[in-house]
């Protein structure tokens, strides 16, 4: 996700592919076109994301205990008792 947002900045910012073609595209496939595929692609693949894990959330439930007891881990800890 955050690579789609990166990479279409980047073309963006730097006018790829209208600084190497000049007049060739004016129209269709101008890097601010790009960028916001590229941004509609990763806000899609966000929106993906959030749902799979709504999901996971919903068959899997946490105690109370089991938050307790991780309450004061650091994000990836949490992520590493999330998936074992």
């Amino acid at each position: 996700m955050g690579a789609f947002y990166l990479g279409g900045a980047f073309l963006y910012g730097s006018r790829i592919p209208e600084r190497h073609y000049p007049g060739k595209f004016d129209f269709w496939f101008h890097s601010h076109q790009i960028f916001h595929i590229c941004v509609l692609v990763a806000a899609l693949l966000h929106y993906v994301g959030l749902v799979n894990a709504y999901n996971w959330h919903q068959v899997n439930e946490c105690t109370s205990t089991e938050i307790a007891q991780h309450a004061n881990d650091s994000f990836f800890t949490s992520l590493f008792h999330l998936y074992n």
